[in-house]
């Protein structure tokens, strides 16, 4: 099979800072061969040879393929096909938008309007944002539609409304749901995660072909070349997980997808040869939904601390059922005290397994939001692999956010610390959070440098290493991926100017121009003129 010759300005090789090649040679089996210099793959190009094909980014620049930690890769898709509320600012511009949406449906716009059979599903609301500065609940829908059902969540997904027409959908559910959240159309917890389980597994087969794609092509569009596909559990159905296996294992998926069955399933990670388990296992809530469990109270809502969904009972017994069934572990824990109680689990397994704390597994915190600096020392000797998202810092971050609304700004200030954790010599792997922030870890490697908190920015390198080594090796997919050098897949991610010495506040202005995923040039976006082969 004849090998590709891809010619940039600067490949970095994210081996060692500033270190980069002229040139990538990956072979027809889409592993590298060769790294060369400019000079060498000018004169690849210039000698006729005709068993090498040549793409010419000689005024673009080159990184390892981009690596995405933590996606909800499945829900990404069905949520761009919903109703879509970012831009509503109020709850009367939210229930505008719904009623719209219906009147297109009755005209015979229905596909396009947010509908999933007869059901109007919404997502995104974060009434934080919202001039009236509280949740919609069951009155404002029924006001919108007393036939049609609709379902809204927000846009963490720890909350979710309803009206009174999607009830009659599911009556066995409603029927066991508090008064008080029947009244106000409300549900959190693990109300809210069961009934979105199973509007998720209510979903055809269609409508799950058309998310995946739709999160396919978006993920490629941000120059991802590998994921985490966070799918099952609490909140989606196991058809999800089954989906994404079985695209993986045709192969016709265009990237390296790494799939995460939520459910903590045991029997199905065996089944399905998964080498780990979890993924967003709920320790506690969210922020935004005042459900992250704390330990002191919220700010804004005295008396409450938050919510613990997991306990030592469950959470250590689980730890070791991994380790002795050599399993990554992944657990979603936001609050201070989620995290603590999660670290004194992680640390009573390891322990005991061995004599040794070394973390061989990689067991993962996904999100470590808010950590003391003893947890975060802990977390570093652990060797726990810390998945986050640094956009949820510059979304909700710094004095004016929501983390100081719902936190207080002292403790808002020691949010998402991304500096210290590096100091303390734990590994951070980025992530979106999909579809709670988009994918793109452009807009993530530009909020590290640009973090509200100024002593918590990293430098560039470590940026941009969180989205590409770390995330390889979080995976247990460092010979492979991560880096630029022979014998690794030949993934790039191929930008528009030079991450390195683009201007700080600048960075999120930086374009994918094209991405290469087992040394095939997989999309060129728009903007990007597609570079001819070199004529022979």
């Amino acid at each position: 099979m004849n090998s590709t010759l891809y010619i940039f300005h600067r490949a970095y090789s994210l081996e060692a800072p500033g270190h980069f090649y002229g040139g990538i040679i990956a072979d027809g089996n889409g592993v590298i061969q060769r790294c060369v210099d400019s000079r060498e793959a000018a004169a690849i190009k210039n000698s006729g040879r005709k068993d090498i094909q040549i793409f010419d980014f000689s005024d673009h620049y080159c990184l390892p393929g981009f690596f995405d930690s933590h996606t909800h890769f499945m829900q990404t898709g069905y949520n761009s096909m919903a109703v879509r509320f970012e831009s509503c600012r109020s709850v009367a511009e939210m229930k505008e938008l719904l009623s719209e949406k219906i009147k297109k449906a009755a005209n015979g716009g229905g596909a396009a309007a947010g509908f999933f059979g007869k059901t109007l599903i919404g997502h995104g609301f974060d009434e934080s944002f919202f001039f009236e500065k509280r949740m919609p609940g069951r009155a404002d829908l029924d006001s919108v539609s007393t036939e049609v059902p609709i379902f809204i969540s927000r846009v963490d997904h720890h909350s979710s409304v309803f009206n009174t027409a999607f009830m009659k959908l599911y009556p066995d559910f409603f029927a066991k749901v508090d008064k008080k959240s029947i009244e106000t159309g409300i549900l959190r917890q693990a109300p809210n995660y069961r009934i979105k389980g199973m509007l998720i597994n209510d979903f055809d087969e269609d409508i799950r072909r058309a998310a995946y794609e739709i999160s396919e092509k978006k993920a490629l569009s941000a120059g991802i070349t590998s994921l985490c596909a966070l799918e099952g559990g609490a909140i989606s159905g196991a058809n999800d997980v089954y989906f994404v296996d079985a695209v993986v294992k045709k192969g016709v998926n265009k990237l390296n997808l790494i799939l995460f069955d939520q459910s903590g399933d045991f029997g199905r990670a065996a089944e399905l040869g998964l080498g780990r388990t979890g993924g967003c296992l709920l320790v506690d809530g969210s922020f935004g939904s005042k459900t992250a469990a704390l330990n002191s109270p919220y700010a804004n809502d005295g008396g409450n601390r938050g919510a613990m969904y997991l306990d030592e009972k469950f959470m250590a017994p689980f730890i070791e059922k991994a380790q002795m069934n050599n399993l990554q572990a992944a657990f979603h824990a936001i609050g201070d005290e989620a995290v603590n109680r999660l670290l004194n689990c992680y640390e009573k397994v390891l322990k005991k397994c061995g004599g040794s704390v070394k973390n061989i597994l990689r067991h993962r915190i996904e999100h470590f939001e808010m950590a003391s600096s003893a947890d975060i020392r802990r977390a570093a000797e652990l060797g726990i692999v810390l998945s986050m998202q640094p956009v949820f810092e510059m979304l909700w971050g710094g004095r004016n956010g929501m983390y100081a609304e719902r936190l207080g700004l002292k403790r808002a200030m020691k949010t998402n610390r991304f500096a210290s954790i590096i100091r303390a010599g734990a590994v951070i792997a980025g992530g979106s959070d999909s579809d709670v922030t988009p994918m793109s870890p452009i807009a993530g490697i530009h909020a590290l440098m640009n973090l509200p908190n100024e002593s918590e920015r990293v430098g560039i390198f470590e940026a941009v290493s969180m989205f590409t080594k770390n995330g390889a090796y979080a995976n247990f997919q460092e010979r492979d991926r991560g880096s630029l050098s022979a014998g690794k897949r030949a993934d790039l991610t191929i930008i528009d100017s030079d991450i390195f010495t683009a201007p700080t506040d600048k960075i999120d202005e930086i374009k994918i121009s094209a991405v290469v995923v087992n040394g095939e040039l997989r999309r060129v976006n728009e903007k990007t003129k597609r570079p001819p082969r070199v004529k022979r």
